[in-house]
């Protein structure tokens, strides 16, 4: 869909829009995460936070959003991943681990 224009994406871009991974850095300010946490995120990136969608929570349905992971930004098919630390998850492992590998590395900021 990308490579076809359906989101008007500029190219070049990598790919991947809901990444998952271990983290391998944290910064100062990030709460709740440790290095080594297996975690997952949505791609949206910048919501407005008053709309709403965003003030009820569901800030996936903002209309105002600014960025997508891998789609108007970078996604996490690269080396390391920059995330928004406040839109991640830590994954509950159900699997045993040789089935789920994640696929990238991930540096919270």
């Amino acid at each position: 869909m990308i490579k076809d224009g359906d989101f008007h994406s500029q190219l070049p871009i990598t790919g991947s829009h809901e990444p998952c991974g271990t983290v391998v850095e944290v910064g100062s300010e990030v709460q709740g995460f440790k290095k080594g946490d297996r975690i997952g995120t949505l791609p949206f990136m910048h919501p407005c936070g008053e709309c709403p969608d965003c003030k009820f929570g569901s800030y996936i349905y903002c209309d105002k959003m600014e960025g997508a992971m891998g789609i108007s930004t970078d996604g996490a098919f690269g080396e390391v991943s920059l995330l928004i630390y406040e839109r991640l998850r830590v994954l509950v492992l159900c699997l045993r681990s040789k089935v789920v590998r994640p696929f990238t590395r991930l540096a919270l900021i």
